[in-house]
């Protein structure tokens, strides 16, 4: 059912494929599969958009994975990227502490952690 999942989504049948990805989550069989590739899916999905400066539904598209897959640290990384990007220091680093309690050996997100919330102390005057 996974490889129909991803086939809907290549063929621009993105809520089928969401659809049966959160039915695989939920009931099975192999949420473990489908856990990933859903997260995988929304990943994508939110970068294609954000890739064109839609940036609003790329923040749609993480924040709807983290409904059922919410300890996902890539999604909260990559929401972190984009509050970074629009300079929006606060959510920056909630974002990038989050996906730090899911994956704390991430020396990388760390770093972005501690820079964005240096940028969000210093903009509170």
């Amino acid at each position: 059912m996974d490889k129909l999942a991803w086939a809907y989504l290549r063929a621009d049948q993105a809520i089928k494929a969401f659809s049966l990805w959160q039915k695989m989550i939920q009931e099975g069989p192999d949420s473990t599969l489908a856990r990933k590739s859903f997260v995988q899916a929304k990943l994508e999905t939110a970068r294609s958009l954000r890739s064109r400066k839609m940036i609003n539904p790329a923040l749609v598209q993480l924040k709807d994975a983290l409904k059922l897959v919410n300890d996902a640290a890539v999604i909260y990384q990559e929401l972190g990227d984009i509050y970074s990007e629009k300079q929006e220091w606060v959510n920056a680093s909630f974002y990038y502490e989050k996906s730090i309690e899911f994956n704390p050996t991430d020396k990388n997100v760390r770093a972005l952690f501690r820079a964005a919330k240096t940028r969000a102390r210093s903009f509170k005057g």
